[in-house]
């Protein structure tokens, strides 16, 4: 029988020099953990290009396991500080988003060239929709 192991002993034996801020992904193959720094960035970025809010679960999932929980807390906290997002608490939960306000408005002449582009393309579409019922009908040779 192997004599049991001393408590509080590493499982590879002691072997710390493997990157222990490291960990193993499903394959087998080591995640390089994101530093502080680059959590910062990542999130950051990630946040205003989605533009969408996210509970913090959602973002270490979203950032696939590379960031720590603590880690992404700070960070999250951090841009909520500097008002580069937006946190939202409802009860437990809080949401996290992009604080609209680091946004450009967008002008009522810019919507209504928006509004016309949209009315022509539901009209070509709408074409394109009857144009089809009628192939499919038999109508067209």
């Amino acid at each position: 029988m192997a004599p049991a192991a001393k408590k509080g002993a590493a499982k590879d034996g002691g072997n710390k020099d493997k990157g222990g801020d490291n960990k193993k992904d499903k394959g087998g193959n080591e995640k390089v953990m994101m530093t502080l720094k680059e959590a910062m960035d990542a999130i950051k970025e990630y946040m205003i290009k989605q533009n969408r809010p996210y509970s913090l679960q959602n973002v270490l999932d979203n950032m696939h396991g590379r960031v720590a929980k603590t880690i992404a807390v700070k960070v999250l906290d951090e841009l909520t500080d500097k008002k580069v997002l937006v946190c939202k608490e409802y009860g437990k939960a809080k949401l996290y988003l992009a604080n609209q306000d680091n946004f450009p408005t967008t002008s009522n002449e810019e919507i209504t060239k928006l509004d016309e582009k949209i009315k022509g393309h539901k009209q070509t579409l709408a074409d394109y929709q009857l144009q089809l019922k009628e192939a499919l009908a038999g109508k067209i040779n």
